[in-house]
């Protein structure tokens, strides 16, 4: 399997895996508690990744049916294209804070622990599935539009790679804001 691919396919699967040891032994309160320092809870971020996922995952299905359907095929690496290596650099850990658009930011109510990882999981499920469905076809010749920023329009390959490191990005901030659990 190419690396790229395995990349995306191994982010993918293991950041459900990775959700659920982040919320073990946590209570309802300390999954929705922010971090003394300030910024999102360990619930927050997850919902985050959900909200922001959740509407972009079907443009990313529709596109690899599109693709598989008129047979253009490609294989990897695929290139992410000038904006889309920029903008998965920009949603990677470490990149730059950028306000979050109000339709993306996680409810700032009490957030049911199962049903966010249920959630999260399901939807890098679908994500698997775009990966697994979309390897041979032109990953990189179909641009699809942003279900929050209207003007941005990136290929299949730059929304994956954006949606991988934007996961790994917030699954850290997580880390970070998972309360200690006494011993």
């Amino acid at each position: 399997m190419h690396p790229q691919i395995a990349a995306w396919r191994g982010a993918f699967d293991e950041a459900p895996v990775r959700a659920r040891r982040l919320a073990d032994g946590l209570t309802p309160e300390a999954f929705n508690a922010a971090p003394a320092t300030g910024g999102w809870s360990v619930g927050q971020c997850l919902d985050h990744l959900v909200q922001t996922g959740a509407p972009l995952v079907p443009r990313l299905e529709a596109a690899v049916d599109r693709l598989r359907a008129s047979g253009k095929r490609g294989e990897p690496p695929y290139p992410l294209g000038f904006v889309g290596g920029r903008f998965a650099a920009l949603n990677a850990p470490g990149g730059p804070k950028a306000k979050t658009p109000a339709p993306l930011r996680p409810a700032d109510v009490p957030l049911d622990p199962v049903a966010v990882l249920d959630a999260f999981a399901a939807l890098n499920a679908r994500l698997g599935a775009v990966v697994a469905q979309g390897h041979g076809l032109a990953l990189a010749s179909l641009r699809v539009p942003s279900p929050a920023l209207r003007l941005l329009r990136l290929n299949v390959a730059a929304w994956l790679e954006t949606t991988m490191q934007h996961q790994h990005r917030h699954l850290a901030q997580a880390e970070a804001a998972r309360p200690e659990m006494p011993a």
